[in-house]
């Protein structure tokens, strides 16, 4: 009976069976895993759009819903914002930060999320520093 399995990080881990339901479960699979099965057809069509797929996993797991949700990586020094609702077209962003020698470069811009790195006198900050405000145009 082939099984499947899906893992993002330490947050969760799903497992679909492949074969023919009831089955048993195979060994080395953890007890708090999801496991589920599914006629083939199911696979057929796209439930959910990558964007909002994206948006409702950063939501659930922060906790908000229809809310842009914000976070800092201090391993890389980039700014990621999820947006509340996809978009129609990739939008510009303007930040504004307390230190006007600060600056924002963009890394990567989608309908869905915008990610940002923050260039001072010296080179990049690693760092968090505190933004004053943002604004987001998609030409509506």
């Amino acid at each position: 009976m082939p099984i499947a399995g899906i893992s993002y990080d330490r947050w969760f881990a799903i497992f679909v069976s492949l074969g023919s339901s009831p089955f048993p479960i195979p060994e080395g699979i953890p007890a708090e895993a999801v496991i589920k099965t599914v006629p083939d057809q199911d696979f057929v069509i796209e439930r959910v759009t990558q964007e909002q797929a994206v948006i409702n996993f950063h939501q659930a797991r922060r906790g908000v819903r229809h809310e842009a949700v914000a976070s800092f990586q201090p391993n890389s020094g980039v700014y990621r914002i999820i947006f509340a609702v996809p978009m129609r077209v990739p939008p510009e962003l303007t930040v504004e930060f307390y230190d006007v020698n600060l600056s924002a470069e963009i890394t990567h811009c989608t309908t869905y999320e915008v990610r940002f790195r923050v260039r001072g006198p010296g080179g990049y900050k690693m760092e968090w520093v505190p933004v004053k405000g943002f604004s987001l145009n998609a030409d509506l």
